[in-house]
C-alpha cells in the first residue's frame, strides 16, 4: 500500500484491517482509542473510515426491515405446513 503511515501507535493498514470490528464496537478500549487517534490524524484514512462507515450503516438499516410477504404467499406456505403435518390418507 503506497499510503501506510503510523500513527498513535497503529499503522493504516492496520486501520483498513479492522475498520469493520472498530464500527461495530468490537476492539478492546485501548486499541479503539489508538484508532481514533490515529482518524483524528490522518486525513486519508478518516476520509476513507468515514465513507466505509456510512456504506456499513446504511447497510445495516436496510438489512434491518423486512420486506413485506404478500398474502398469497404466506397462505401457500401454511398451506404447505398444514399439508406436511397431515398423515397419508
Amino acid at each position: 500500500m503506497a499510503h501506510d503511515r503510523e500513527i498513535a501507535g497503529i499503522r493504516c493498514t492496520q486501520i483498513l484491517e479492522g475498520l469493520s470490528t472498530f464500527l461495530a464496537g468490537e476492539l478492546p478500549i485501548q486499541t479503539q482509542q489508538q484508532v481514533r487517534a490515529h482518524l483524528s490524524q490522518c486525513a486519508w484514512c478518516e476520509h476513507f473510515g468515514g465513507e466505509f462507515s456510512v456504506l456499513i450503516r446504511q447497510l445495516r438499516q436496510q438489512l434491518a426491515i423486512p420486506e413485506p410477504v404478500d398474502a398469497g404467499q404466506t397462505e401457500r406456505l401454511l398451506r404447505f405446513l398444514e399439508e406436511s403435518e397431515s398423515p397419508p390418507t
